[in-house]
């Protein structure tokens, strides 16, 4: 197309060519820009015609309307004229689409320019007051962590969330702001949507780390990397960087929250090579890095199915009986009066710090640590848990969750479990511990976690017989059958007929 010239005054004068179709001779004719105004062009070097409107506009949805014959090779079959039609077709083609949006491009008052300039001074004067109040109240909330919105935002509120209600607060205080904010804005333009909320969030988030980027320079940083699952479920990154600035300051500073696929090492390494790409950061740079685990361990406790289920039992007991006011009241009732009882029989001493009551420990889904504590909570509270699962079978809301609950928790598979996490559990706690002292140094940070790998792989040579006697002292004092080690083992779901005496 960038070698048809195309002269719409000229071609109106100019004789066209005949060409021979059989017996008879054709030739473009002047009339036919009168009939078909607007988008017929003419080229006098090919003798072609072409449509300027379909040329700029041409959807991109395959061939209509002839194709490509009114934009890329020109239509020159004189005889045929009934492809011209067939190229305008109906109301909503192509053609007439295409020729609506040439003449908006053609009309001057739909340009952004004349849109603007329509605005006068004192408009534009006012628009800057509202996105001057909007900013400023979007500033203050980001410097103090507070929400923008609430869960209702209606007029007739008495709180419509922190974003509307500084704005209000500011036109009080403000008699320039007052006079165009909220209500006093002419139409839509109050820029107080959750749209623009968000716009000027990310102007903001765009230039502080424009501005951290800037300051660390080509500086030595490390990053502290965390893990967990947003209000969606949605796996979450967190990455934090730390350097030292120019005044020999330590400055840790949030880089990015990314969605990631999975916690797995290799998403969160694609995930940071993103974003080291993303702000021009040099791996060559990077000086120390830290990461929580806890995602990875998770993950490393759902490839066993039955590590899986002891965990999502174990949080099942803790909605049901931890976490309910009233079931909690009488799981506490049942031990006070057992401790009670002990204590009048002798079998326990009274004393400041003793018999004080304890309660199950809700795990934190980032926290690892706190499963231990949980399972701990749960081995001490184990018969009175029992109790209260067994009074609510017989008569509340969760009766069918409390009864599967009694069956999977007095069975040997269970006990097993739990006594074989505490003592794993109990391991990675004390490391976890030790490693959180702020007086740590690499050299005895590396040799702790030597020495709890080596009392793993004890309890993994070494260790069954000592788990098996822990476990069956605990089934035999809860009344919980030890199954036979002695016997041949089947494995659920398998026929006993070719099982081995």
């Amino acid at each position: 197309m960038e070698t048809v010239a195309i002269n719409y005054s000229f071609t109106r004068n100019h004789k066209f060519p005949k060409s021979k179709s059989g017996d008879h001779e054709q030739s473009f004719q002047h009339s036919w820009f009168d009939k078909y105004l607007y988008w017929l062009e003419y080229s006098v070097e090919n003798d072609a015609t072409y449509c300027l409107c379909y040329y700029l506009f041409k959807p991109d949805k395959g061939e209509q309307s002839g194709g490509d014959s009114f934009v890329l090779d020109g239509f020159r079959n004189w005889k045929r004229l009934e492809n011209f039609k067939y190229h305008i077709g109906g109301p909503n083609s192509y053609h007439n689409q295409a020729v609506k949006n040439c003449q908006a491009l053609m009309d001057q008052k739909q340009h952004v320019s004349t849109i603007i300039n329509k605005k006068s001074d004192q408009q534009r004067e006012d628009y800057r007051i509202q996105l001057k109040g909007s900013i400023s109240t979007s500033r203050f909330l980001l410097r103090q962590g507070l929400p923008f919105r609430d869960h209702d935002e209606s007029v007739y509120l008495m709180n419509r969330g922190n974003f509307l209600e500084l704005l209000h607060y500011t036109a009080k205080q403000n008699e320039e702001y007052r006079l165009v904010e909220l209500e006093n804005a002419p139409g839509h333009d109050k820029l107080i949507a959750p749209s623009i909320q968000k716009d000027i969030i990310n102007a903001f988030a765009i230039e502080t780390i424009s501005k951290l980027i800037s300051d660390l320079g080509d500086g030595f940083f490390s990053i502290l990397v965390d893990e967990a699952c947003d209000g969606s479920n949605k796996e979450q990154m967190t990455i934090i960087l730390r350097y030292v600035n120019k005044r020999g300051c330590v400055v840790e500073c949030l880089l990015s929250i990314m969605h990631v696929t999975d916690t797995i090492a290799l998403s969160l390494k694609m995930g940071i090579e993103t974003l080291f790409s993303k702000y021009n950061l040099s791996i060559s740079r990077l000086r120390g890095q830290g990461y929580d685990g806890v995602s990875n361990m998770r993950v490393v406790v759902k490839k066993d199915t039955n590590i899986e289920r002891l965990f999502l039992k174990v949080s099942y007991v803790i909605n049901i009986v931890g976490w309910s006011p009233r079931h909690k009241d009488l799981l506490n009732e049942k031990q006070a009066l057992k401790v009670k009882k002990a204590i009048e029989s002798g079998e326990l001493s009274t004393g400041q710090g003793l018999n004080q009551d304890t309660s199950l420990k809700r795990p934190r889904e980032t926290w690892w640590g706190s499963h231990y504590g949980t399972v701990l909570s749960l081995i001490n509270l184990f018969s009175f848990v029992i109790e209260v699962l067994e009074d609510l079978t017989k008569n509340s809301d969760n009766r069918v969750e409390a009864s599967d609950l009694v069956d999977y928790m007095t069975s040997f598979d269970f006990a097993f479990n739990l006594h074989m996490m505490k003592n794993i559990l109990g391991i990675t706690f004390e490391l976890s511990q030790s490693l959180k002292r702020k007086d740590q140094d690499i050299i005895n940070a590396m040799s702790l976690v030597h020495l709890s790998k080596r009392r793993l792989l004890l309890i993994r040579n070494n260790g069954w017989d000592n788990l098996l006697d822990e476990v069956s002292h605990f089934c035999i004092a809860h009344n919980v059958d030890v199954p036979n080690m002695k016997e041949k083992f089947v494995a659920r779901g398998r026929s006993r007929r070719n099982v081995q005496e």
